[in-house]
Parts: C-alpha cells; structure tokens; sequence
C-alpha cells in the first residue's frame, strides 16, 4: 500500500521509488556488486 504522504515533494518520491525497487539496495545487474 502507499502512502501518498510518502510522494508529497521530489526527495520523498526518490526515496520510496527506490526503496520499493532496491529493498536490498542498489547492485549491479552484470556482477552484482554494490559500488554503484
């Protein structure tokens, strides 16, 4: 569920969009590593 208070400025948004698309975070999708 969202809550749009988490969309309310462009910082906000960033940071729930990324979160729901890297819960683990962010990796390459060739090697895997995490020093992006």
């Amino acid at each position: 569920m969202i809550n749009i208070k988490q969309l309310v400025n462009d910082e906000q948004c960033y940071q729930f969009i990324r979160q729901r698309r890297w819960p683990d975070g962010v990796s390459c999708p060739h090697c895997q590593g995490n020093r992006i």
